[in-house]
């Protein structure tokens, strides 16, 4: 469990050790969820990734999917982004 006020770097360091272990495993798949759909999108996906991708991994390629939501690296390892408010979504993940 991480403690610290906002903008402390929890989410940072948690997206950091996401990537660092699909780096490590190829052909692997992992998830990043939040409640809201719409809050993973505009606040990891389009602001935390990014920039750990930036300082933690420069030069390692990555291609996101807008369609399904996910990080797709070149050993195949895949990080799917999805809210936990949509049943529909939720199920297509879990299966």
């Amino acid at each position: 469990m991480l403690f610290g006020g906002s903008r402390s770097g929890k989410t940072f360091l948690l997206v950091r050790n996401v990537v660092f272990r699909a780096l490590k495993a190829p052909k692997s798949r992992h998830a990043i969820f939040r409640f809201r759909f719409n809050h993973v999108k505009s606040s990891i996906v389009q602001d935390t990734f990014p920039k750990v991708m930036d300082l933690a991994f420069p030069g390692v390629k990555w291609n996101l999917n807008k369609t399904d939501w996910y990080v797709e690296f070149p050993n195949g390892s895949q990080i799917w982004f999805a809210g936990l408010d949509d049943k529909e979504r939720t199920e297509k993940i879990l299966g």
